[in-house]
């Protein structure tokens, strides 16, 4: 398993140094909770989700509502990837199901949030011992921007396409990639 983990982060680490020298990460940003709600901070705003709704606030001397999104019907677990030096971030949102099928992605950028659908993957992974299911992808996901492409990836050796569906496949990650085209993010195979 090592092994596997050492290639796959070899290559992504050749992806990135071959892509050029402006490489930009989107890092995870920390959830805070008061109360019932989830509070991200980033950049002079606070992305705040409460009873499935998703909103943005500026933070600075004069605090104003930006953009409110209804995310979601049920309950759900987030995960944001955020640039501060880009002003930019992907807000990843999975329903709290037992059996994983995906989550949807929406884009922060330029204070309003834009959805860019349904990422429709889980990981195919083991959890405390046991055997093999479609987990959360939520752990999984990279993005970095590579000059004036954004790329997304995912660090985990097997993952479901289209789980519980007549489309489903299994994939080596390492075969594939997705970049954002046109407000969503487009499969790619490596050539």
């Amino acid at each position: 398993m090592q092994g596997q983990k050492l290639k796959f982060f070899s290559l992504c680490l050749f992806l990135i140094l071959s892509f050029g020298a402006k490489t930009q990460n989107f890092v995870e940003v920390q959830t805070e909770r008061k109360g019932d709600v989830e509070v991200y901070h980033i950049a002079k705003m606070d992305l705040l989700i409460e009873n499935g709704n998703l909103s943005l606030q500026t933070t600075d001397k004069t605090p104003s509502f930006l953009q409110q999104i209804n995310i979601c019907k049920e309950k759900s677990t987030c995960k944001l990837l955020y640039n501060n030096k880009l002003k930019e971030g992907f807000l990843f949102v999975e329903p709290s199901k037992e059996i994983k099928e995906g989550c949807n992605v929406y884009h922060i950028k330029n204070k309003s949030i834009i959805s860019l659908g349904y990422l429709s993957f889980a990981a195919y992974t083991s959890e405390n011992g046991e055997r093999m299911n479609y987990n959360s992808i939520l752990p999984y996901i990279s993005v970095i921007r590579s000059d004036k492409r954004t790329l997304l990836f995912f660090n985990t050796p097997i993952v479901v396409f289209f789980p519980n569906s007549t489309k489903e496949q299994i994939l080596e990650s390492k075969n594939f990639y997705h970049t954002l085209e046109n407000n969503t993010f487009v499969l790619q195979n490596y050539k």
